[in-house]
């Protein structure tokens, strides 16, 4: 064996342990190796950008909590039940909080986290004033540079927002409950630079506001929903998103009958409010078997020629895809 091998770890190079956290726990490798050696410990001092992930039997006590809280890390609270002061992390850049609680709601603010850029907020139990309040910071510029926003909650608009500049890709979920369409027109004039919108959830349209034209640069859209009166709502979100060049259509599987979407007035809704559209994408629609011709389906629009058959595990419905089927 030649000499130049290490056979000890605190030997091997920096890019190799690097290649091994992939696999390990930060703090897990913090608590084994840290005062190993003063080259181990200059190492551990070195690294950024590293996830951190709290548990409910985590405490502040925790020296690897103490260790890398001040550091700019990518922070997960995996449980609501957390006990840990999230104002220690205070500059952490991407948070992440699967359950959010009321306690854990109310230390999210834009004081506390200048350096936010990634912000993921999971069902919470009930809607309280904190997260109205994130809602507020998210929409009003709170936080500057917050460029990827996740929320399964739908943002309250009883206040008026300021110009959030910084926000690029903007995910919203509210299923099973009710995504007001009149929302989506407040967050496009709140983030002008919005370059990618998810909405997920079935949405009230029943006093829709119909307002003149808003031309927001949205490039790409993605709705997933078994609104029965999808058609409706789509001609209304693209009447505001003229330069819209992706949109993605997805429906919720194992819904029957899902909603209908009428492809002849979708092609006439697509022609006229995004001539500049360059890929469409559908998922898992169902229709009834043997009820639709794809050759007249693909004739509607340029973009629906990639639209097929899936074949679905049901006596009554197929379905429409644009996916393809990995092998």
């Amino acid at each position: 064996m030649s000499e130049n091998i290490p056979t000890r770890f605190e030997d091997l190079a920096n890019e190799i342990i690097l290649d091994i956290l992939d696999y390990l726990d930060i703090r897990h490798f913090y608590r084994a190796f840290f005062g190993l050696n003063e080259r181990i410990n200059r190492f551990l001092c070195s690294l950024d950008n590293i996830s951190l992930v709290l548990l409910p039997s985590d405490d502040d006590n925790d020296q690897s909590i103490e260790y890398f809280s001040p550091r700019n890390i990518r922070l997960m609270v995996a449980d609501g039940s957390c006990k840990i002061d999230l104002k220690r992390f205070s500059n952490v850049r991407s948070l992440k909080i699967e359950c959010p609680t009321d306690s854990l709601l109310v230390q999210i603010q834009p004081t506390l986290f200048p350096q936010l850029d990634y912000l993921f907020l999971g069902i919470s139990n009930r809607w309280n004033n904190s997260l109205n309040e994130i809602h507020q910071a998210i929409f009003s510029n709170g936080f500057p540079l917050l460029r990827t926003c996740i929320l399964f909650s739908e943002p309250l608009t009883n206040r008026r927002w300021l110009v959030s500049a910084s926000l690029r890709i903007l995910i919203i979920g509210t299923y099973p409950h009710l995504l007001h369409v009149n929302t989506y027109r407040a967050i496009l004039i709140s983030c002008p630079n919005l370059v990618r919108l998810t909405l997920f959830g079935r949405f009230d349209h029943n006093n829709l506001v119909q307002q003149s034209t808003y031309s927001h640069q949205l490039n790409y859209l993605s709705l997933q929903s078994d609104e029965p009166s999808l058609n409706v709502v789509i001609d209304h979100l693209l009447s505001q998103v003229p330069n819209l060049k992706r949109l993605c259509l997805k429906g919720l599987p194992m819904a029957y009958p899902i909603s209908a979407i009428d492809f002849v007035q979708l092609a006439r809704v697509l022609h006229q409010r995004v001539p500049n559209l360059q890929r469409f994408d559908c998922h898992t629609f169902a229709i009834l078997k043997n009820t639709v011709d794809i050759n007249t389906i693909h004739s509607l629009h340029p973009r629906f020629a990639v639209i097929k058959y899936q074949h679905l595990d049901h006596p009554d419905f197929d379905a429409l895809t644009t996916k393809v089927k990995s092998k």
